[in-house]
């Protein structure tokens, strides 16, 4: 069972933090760039992506292999 100060089992969260909160998109975006900056792809340097960029990506190309817009809108 998770627990912790911020844990409240009646939230849905995809991810918690370590307080068992829900991990913000803030610190998704910090975590994402660390990755970013730690693949030394240049063609990524410098460039804006945070979470939100990613996410209309996936969709696009789930919509892009015909999956179905509304099972694309629940995921």
């Amino acid at each position: 069972m998770t627990t912790g100060k911020d844990y409240n089992e009646k939230d849905r969260a995809f991810m918690l933090n370590n307080r068992g909160g829900r991990l913000r998109e803030h610190t998704c975006n910090k975590y994402l760039r660390r990755m970013i900056a730690q693949t030394q792809n240049e063609s990524l340097q410098g460039r804006d992506i945070g979470m939100h960029c990613l996410r209309h990506k996936l969709a696009t190309h789930l919509i892009e292999q015909g999956i179905p817009l509304d099972q694309v809108r629940q995921f």
